[in-house]
């Protein structure tokens, strides 16, 4: 694993808006507006709802199925590094059926 460059800011993706997940064989590409975006080509985490089962996703690239579109419209309220090298954002679900909140990892 390469990590997160000790650089960067994560704080920049706090208030970004989440309009475009694209899925391709071997990765996964998540567009936000003011021309942010993040592309996953190994493992990450998906937490979906604490009150759903399962309650996050361990996911390998390439996909089977995912619960990413969820994110789509919806506004980043934290973002973190963890550990140096696990780049980690929240979004705001509320409203959305099932879900309370969620995290988003990258690792």
């Amino acid at each position: 694993m390469y990590g997160v460059p000790k650089s960067f800011d994560p704080s920049a993706f706090l208030c970004r808006t989440v309009e475009n997940v694209c899925f391709y064989a071997y990765s996964v590409f998540i567009d936000f507006d003011g021309s942010y975006s993040i592309t996953i080509d190994g493992r990450f985490e998906h937490q979906v709802s604490p009150d759903e089962t399962p309650s996050y996703c361990d996911c390998e690239i390439p996909l089977d199925e995912s619960k990413l579109m969820r994110l789509i419209g919806r506004a980043v309220v934290a973002a973190d590094v963890e550990e140096g090298r696990n780049f980690v954002l929240s979004a705001d679900l509320r409203g959305l059926e099932g879900a309370q909140g969620g995290a988003r990892r990258a690792s």
